[in-house]
């Protein structure tokens, strides 16, 4: 019995930790729905407006994805978003995501202004 006991509770525990490492993962990935290609994505604290670019800057054509990843996990997950496109405009998201649940965000033209829809799948 206390076999079974110390079975169960290692499978709970490696459960619950898997479970809390997926909780802190960032990274997301970035599809360009729109016809000007994204040349820059860039973040900020919640409130903050200081824009910073991720590492992954790699201009996104019309129609591709990019992963982006962040370096740590120990960073908030609330973040406002900013795209820069090829023709000088940007958007940016300033009430932000919650970037530890997203896993996909859809860059589009309404044709008024630039949108985003995000899928949370986690």
């Amino acid at each position: 019995m206390k076999a079974f006991r110390l079975a169960a509770l290692m499978v709970f525990a490696f459960v619950v930790s898997a479970t809390s490492a997926m909780a802190y993962s960032r990274n997301f990935l970035i599809v360009n729905e729109t016809a000007v290609p994204i040349t820059r994505v860039e973040f900020s604290v919640h409130g903050m407006h200081n824009w910073v670019p991720s590492g992954n800057n790699n201009t996104i054509s019309s129609g591709q994805q990019r992963y982006i990843t962040f370096n740590n996990s120990n960073g908030p997950c609330l973040m406002q978003l900013r795209v820069n496109f090829s023709n000088g405009a940007h958007a940016s998201w300033r009430d932000g995501f919650n970037f530890c649940s997203v896993e996909k965000v859809e860059i589009r033209w309404n044709g008024i202004s630039y949108v985003a829809h995000y899928t949370y799948a986690r």
